[in-house]
């Protein structure tokens, strides 16, 4: 798949994925690079995670940052398995959050 061609299919297609699974999402454009840099997102509840869809590694390792790199066998079906990941960690991480919201409230283990 030629990245730079697709771009805009790409961020639809994160779109339409997003909103089937009722998560919000947000696309940032890199300023120097062809990178893709979303962020998805339940509402209300305080919890958010994030991705980077790019044609190149990044220079230095970030750790639990996700990328999916893009190159000539990457397809669709890639692309859809790589978000369907990122959503279903969200929900682990939003009930990990609830969890640690409700420790923080006090509530007595006794």
């Amino acid at each position: 798949m030629n990245f730079t061609v697709n771009k805009e299919k790409i961020i639809s297609f994160v779109q339409d994925l997003c909103r089937k699974r009722n998560v919000s999402f947000s696309c940032t454009r890199a300023e120097t690079t062809e990178s893709l840099y979303f962020r998805i997102w339940k509402d209300g509840s305080g919890s958010h995670v994030s991705f980077r869809i790019s044609d190149h590694m990044k220079k230095r390792f970030v750790p639990h940052f996700k990328i999916l790199l893009i190159n000539n066998n990457t397809t669709f079906a890639h692309i859809e398995r790589f978000v369907e990941n990122r959503i279903d960690t969200l929900k682990t991480v939003s009930v990990l959050h609830a969890i640690e919201n409700l420790n923080e409230g006090g509530i007595n283990h006794a």
